[in-house]
Parts: C-alpha cells; structure tokens; sequence
C-alpha cells in the first residue's frame, strides 16, 4: 500500500498525491520535495510521487496517556520548580488530549481548515512510517527564494478576543526565541538580518506575538537553515539543550511529528513549517498535541488553559464536520 500527501501552503492551491515516504539519512543536505522530520531529529522522511498509485490510511497501533487537569497541575507545577532552579529562561511542556473522531472523514476536515485558516500551513499526511498526521499549523519554519530566506519568532499565547496588555511574561517568552535566532544565524556567518516585529498575530482561536526576520540564506542548504533553527526556544526552550533534557525527562509521550518541521523544498523555492495544532488519527480517534511554554513566571493552570485554547483549532473544525452529518 501507498502513502499520501494532501495539503495547502497559504495563497496556493491545495496539492494532493500519492507516492512512498522514504526515510533518509539525516546528513543528506540535498533534499528536493515534501519532506517531514520528527521533533528529535532522528527521523526525516522525504517524499517520492508514484502518480499510478493510490491508498488508503495507515495507523499507527500506539498508547498514550492523557493528562487530567489535576495530574497535569501536578506536573505542570514540578516542571516550573524544575525551570526556576535550573534557571532557564523558557522550557515547553507539552501533552496529549484524546477525542473522538472518524478516520474516514479527515479530508473533510482538511477541506474545513484548509478554508477557514487561509493563512495556516494544512496538511494530512499518511504513511506506512509513522500513520496518519492532520496539521494546520500557524508557523513559518523558514520560506527561501532564490538567495532571500525568511522566518519567524512566533510566542505568547492568549486567546484572539483577549484585549489586555501583553504581560512581561509573554513578551519576555516571544523574545527569547527572536534572540536565539538571530544569534544562531550569527554564528553561523549568515549576513543581511533584518527584523520586523514584534506584532500580535491571529492563528485561529488564539494570537501570538511575532517577529519577522529576513536574511540572506548565501551557500547554505535549505535543510542546514531549518537545521540551525530546530528545534527553537518556541518549541523546546533556553538555552536549547538544558530545556530538551528537561522536556525528555517530563513529558509522558513521546512527540513524535509533533514540533517537527514539515513541507516543500525544490531548488527554486523552499517552505518548511513547524508542526503545531497537529493531531495524529486513528480509526476512531484523534490524538492532539498541545504545548505551553513555561518562563519563571508561569502558573501551571494558565499553561493549562493555553493548551485548552490550542486545542480549539482542530476541535472546532471536528466538531463542525460532525455537526454536518
């Protein structure tokens, strides 16, 4: 049986097709198509078209457990203890949230996001590696044209119809990780940054504080961009490999595709994106992922009710689908 891939860049038309995912060496920079990485970097799959095939979904037989809002309290609470001594700046911890839903009408809901968030990365994704993946994703790993690449610093997180100030904590969040980026890119010689921002940014029910960041992308390969960026404080932390640690030791899943990267590359023009509100689906089930980033001034319950908030993108959409039967 075939994999697939259906999905819809912002401003173009939806793509669908059929095809194989071929797991690929991480060393190999030179990656031309659809191409998803894990969020550890320990698998990356490179898609190849088959026009003659067809397929069904794969799914994948897995367990989770699914945090109530007293145990994630909990956790949620030795997380910010465990941030505050080890003096991070940020750490995400994520988990899981179970609905229930009916495989069969995925493309449904693609078709649902895919409209109602015209400017969102939507994708459904299938294969025999890693099962059935449903993303509509507000952030912009990296877009190349040609020499000039552009990212984003997308952090903070309050819901679209909340008119307050943005707290210190928030704006504090949102810059650490326009910091890191620039000084990635820095060390790594790359020249011509420029940044716009930082600026409210809808994504659904919820909005972000974001910052735009241009630079030129010179003799680098699209992948050793994404490379030097991955994964950033938005989804891991800072400094990087303390928060990472401390996420592996914490979360009771493992991520898998979630806070990955995926999307297109080609010699022309590249978009990757970073894989949020993203769910991954069984025969009568949907798995979301959902993530909070926790800063020395964080409240486990707020962290809580910010994943409830991310939540609502995939949820309403299910729920509008089922609404309609």
């Amino acid at each position: 049986m075939s994999d697939q891939i259906l999905y819809k860049i912002p401003g173009k038309k939806i793509i669908h097709q059929f095809g194989v995912f071929k797991q690929i060496d991480i060393s190999d920079k030179e990656i031309n198509g659809f191409v998803v990485c894990a969020y550890e970097s320990d698998k990356r799959y490179v898609f190849q078209v088959d026009k003659s095939a067809k397929s069904d979904y794969h799914f994948n037989i897995d367990t989770h457990q699914h945090l109530s809002e007293k145990e994630y309290n909990k956790k949620a609470s030795a997380f910010l203890s465990a941030v505050k001594m080890l003096g991070l700046k940020k750490a995400v911890l994520s988990r899981t949230k179970e609905v229930s839903f009916d495989a069969m009408d995925a493309q449904l809901v693609f078709n649902y996001l895919a409209e109602n968030h015209p400017n969102a990365f939507v994708y459904l994704i299938s294969s025999t590696q890693f099962g059935t993946w449903l993303g509509c994703t507000p952030e912009l790993l990296i877009e190349i044209h040609k020499n000039t690449a552009f990212t984003m610093s997308l952090a903070g997180t309050k819901a679209v119809n909340d008119e307050d100030e943005w707290t210190e904590k928030e704006k504090n969040e949102q810059s650490f990780v326009t910091e890191f980026i620039v000084d990635e890119f820095s060390k790594m010689g790359i020249s011509g940054i420029e940044m716009h921002g930082p600026y409210p940014f809808n994504a659904g029910p919820v909005k972000h504080l974001r910052t735009d960041i241009s630079f030129d992308i010179g003799n680098k390969k699209p992948i050793e961009i994404a490379e030097i960026i991955h994964p950033s404080p938005a989804v891991s932390g800072l400094p990087q490999s303390f928060a990472c640690e401390l996420i592996k030791h914490a979360e009771s899943h493992k991520r898998n595709l979630y806070t990955g990267f995926l999307g297109f590359i080609s010699p022309s023009s590249t978009r990757l994106y970073v894989n949020l509100r993203c769910c991954q689906l069984y025969e009568k089930k949907a798995v979301l992922y959902l993530g909070g980033g926790f800063t020395k001034d964080s409240t486990p319950n707020n962290e809580w009710l910010e994943t409830e908030e991310k939540s609502k993108t995939l949820i309403s959409a299910i729920t509008a689908i089922n609404d309609n039967k």
